[in-house]
């Protein structure tokens, strides 16, 4: 009851493969995936390849799109429902949202087979074995976009010589991380002073989620990474929708980060995520925000609106000159050239 929110795809062949820090047995936490030796993936079947291979589909899931997930696993993450921006539920019925999921509990494939093994009820979840492969093969998909390395911090002021964000840009060529995003700013465009309420939005989503704490005495809830982290918003980005993310962000922060925010995210999963061409949903995560072309309402028209007003008075003009001018020869007026237009 009194939850808000549910809180920021280049070609697949660019994407850079997860460097893992080696761990230290004395003071560093166990590996999130288990050991390849566990033979639960099948990175042999066609299945596995194409879903590796291929951009993350918006459409319906069904079996044979994700390695592991059947019929049966479909039925089960589309009873689970997530609660949203103004009472919006969520339901986890595309490829899409299932990684946004996965991203959401910071990639740790235990406390997500978990979640499958319990959902839609403990009595009714998905079996142990299958939960942890449908888990290890989110894992490896995710090697290609994500890293447990700390993220790259940029001035949050800086520009480049072309005049674009030294953050922005810094943000769409680094590997998403796991580890948490600090109040600093400088990691995504238009997050900084805000970070404090995003990590209390996802906290009382994992919340939600039944996600428990690792011990009691602590706050950590994955094996590797923190709450909240550039991991976690993208999750959030799949699962909600260009519009209903910027609806959530804007519940956050201003109007001018929350866009600065969206469209990060925007850009982030145009790079790895299935293009659809026209949206007949609004909950697409594939599609850009148009600022320029934002009706404002205190302006009253938009930019396209101006120019196109524009255009039809230069016409008007000139179709004015040829009547008077054009075609008796009297006058020496001139059309106006298309330079000074």
């Amino acid at each position: 009851a009194g939850f808000r929110g549910l809180g920021r795809t280049p070609s697949l062949s660019h994407h850079r493969v997860c460097v893992r820090t080696a761990p230290n047995m004395a003071t560093t936490p166990p590996p999130t995936t288990p050991p390849p030796s566990s033979g639960l993936t099948t990175p042999d079947t066609e299945v596995f390849k194409n879903f590796i291979k291929s951009p993350l589909s918006n459409r319906k899931l069904q079996a044979g799109l994700i390695p592991g997930i059947g019929p049966k696993t479909v039925e089960r993450l589309e009873k689970l429902e997530l609660p949203g921006h103004d009472g919006h539920k969520y339901n986890v019925d595309t490829p899409q949202k299932v990684m946004g999921l996965f991203c959401l509990l910071n990639r740790d494939t235990d406390q997500f087979s978990k979640l499958l093994q319990r959902t839609p009820s403990s009595a009714d979840g998905v079996k142990e074995k299958l939960a942890i492969r449908i888990s290890e093969a989110l894992y490896e998909k995710t090697k290609g976009f994500c890293t447990d390395k700390a993220p790259g911090h940029s001035s949050v002021n800086g520009s480049g010589a072309d005049g674009t964000s030294v953050v922005g840009t810094r943000f769409e060529r680094e590997a998403l991380s796991t580890q948490a995003l600090t109040d600093r700013g400088g990691v995504v465009p238009g997050l900084a002073k805000k970070v404090v309420t995003l990590e209390s939005r996802v906290r009382e989503m994992l919340t939600q989620l039944g996600i428990r704490k690792l011990h009691e005495n602590e706050s950590r809830y994955f094996r590797t990474g923190a709450t909240p982290s550039p991991v976690q918003l993208f999750g959030l980005y799949l699962l909600m929708g260009n519009e209903e993310f910027f609806k959530f962000m804007m519940d956050i922060t201003d109007k001018v980060n929350a866009r600065k925010v969206t469209q990060a995210l925007s850009d982030q999963a145009t790079k790895m995520c299935e293009q659809t061409g026209r949206s007949t949903t609004t909950s697409s995560p594939v599609r850009r925000m148009p600022p320029l072309c934002e009706e404002d309402p205190k302006q009253g028209m938009t930019v396209s609106t101006g120019i196109i007003l524009a255009s039809l008075f230069v016409c008007a003009v000139a179709a004015y000159l040829y009547t008077m001018y054009g075609q008796d020869g009297k006058g020496s007026a001139a059309l106006p050239s298309r330079a000074s237009e």
